[in-house]
């Protein structure tokens, strides 16, 4: 079944030359991909950010019938790309999911990496060479 109100699949067909390759990208399945361009499936969420992730557009872009072509240059504020950073600290370099990263942030729980221990009181922090 077909369905209605969304370029998706338009755009989708416009920027994806090679269906394997975004698949492979994406980890998204080939045939899964190709409903999506012929409109017989519609993406989940977390499909849609990693389909314009691997094709360097914006889910906005994919997702606004009123964009008909992608935004030029970066159009983040500095705060958006400073979120944007923390997330993906927390999904790529910590090893969460998504959803576990989003949920953390805005629970306000942030991953820190351990600091070394203080050396006691009265030690120098650092020994230099002498020349």
């Amino acid at each position: 079944m077909l369905y209605d109100g969304m370029d998706f699949p338009r755009k989708l067909t416009k920027l994806v030359a090679n269906q394997s390759e975004l698949s492979r990208k994406t980890g998204i399945a080939q045939s899964a991909i190709s409903a999506m361009t012929t409109g017989k499936r519609r993406p989940y969420g977390d499909q849609v950010f990693r389909i314009a992730r691997a094709l360097g557009v914006s889910a906005d872009y994919l997702l606004d019938d009123g964009l008909d072509e992608p935004p030029r240059g970066s159009e983040l504020s500095q705060d958006e790309k400073n979120v944007l950073g923390m997330f993906r600290f927390l999904h790529r370099d910590s090893g969460l999911s998504s959803e576990e990263a989003i949920a953390g942030m805005v629970s306000g729980v942030v991953l820190r990496q351990p600091t070394p221990p203080r050396p006691p009181a009265g030690e120098p922090r650092s020994r230099r060479k002498k020349a």
